[in-house]
């Protein structure tokens, strides 16, 4: 329901980590192309579902392919409302945008 963590890994494999429900966060490792499930673990938690939605997800990636992200590397929510997604421009150089929930445009925008 919410995600707090979506990171690229190797060989095709991305992990994630956010809430099942109201009362369980998971941690799930899968293959990106087939969905082959490598690793899951769950805990249950009494503070509550947090982090971004399918959507927040998704306008957080239009704001860093926006900014010049080309390939993805990882997209992390804070407490704070902000969203921090790493990738790499079309050049392979490192690309790291910050932008805060609902916002449709970058707050801060890393070049190496």
């Amino acid at each position: 329901t919410h995600y707090l963590e979506i990171e690229a890994k190797e060989r095709g494999q991305v992990e994630l980590e956010g809430w099942l429900d109201e009362e369980w966060q998971a941690e799930v490792r899968l293959a990106l192309e087939s969905g082959e499930l490598y690793k899951e673990s769950r805990k249950r938690r009494d503070d509550g579902p947090w982090g971004m939605s399918e959507a927040e997800v998704r306008l957080a990636m239009e704001v860093a392919v926006a900014e010049g992200m080309a390939e993805f590397e990882e997209i992390e929510f804070k407490r704070d409302d902000l969203i921090k997604v790493e990738g790499r421009d079309e050049a392979g150089r490192e690309l790291e945008v910050t932008t805060r929930r609902g916002e449709e445009e970058a707050l801060k925008v890393e070049r190496d």
